[in-house]
């Protein structure tokens, strides 16, 4: 697995809340705080009364619109199901998933059925 940004980022993904963590530019994980804040409150507005429980994936998110699939690493599956925006393929080793992020080209597109 990549290193993280950071220890706090480490130990966040490690034992923290259920969160969305992303690339950055050294490409090392970060929690990426918006985005988890942005899925709380999606499944709050859903009136989903349980937290999301921990179930470590890794993941490609396609936009809906642009058909942009971005690399997402999320200690909670739930954070990214269902989103209005988009669609996530969840993956159990990141060698998976950059494997299939890999085959979608440059820049990564996926249209139709993906």
């Amino acid at each position: 697995m990549r290193e993280f940004t950071s220890p706090m980022d480490a130990l966040a993904a490690e034992c923290g809340v259920p969160s969305i963590f992303v690339l950055d530019h050294e490409n090392c994980w970060r929690l990426e705080a918006d985005l988890t804040r942005d899925a709380y409150q999606r499944l709050e507005l859903a009136q989903v009364k349980e937290l999301p429980t921990r179930d470590v994936s890794f993941a490609l998110f396609r936009d809906n619109k642009s058909h942009f699939v971005s690399r997402f690493f999320t200690t909670s599956k739930a954070l990214l199901e269902g989103h209005p925006r988009g669609t996530a393929r969840f993956f159990s080793t990141e060698v998976e998933a950059d494997e299939a992020y890999k085959r979608l080209g440059r820049p990564p597109l996926a249209k139709g059925d993906w």
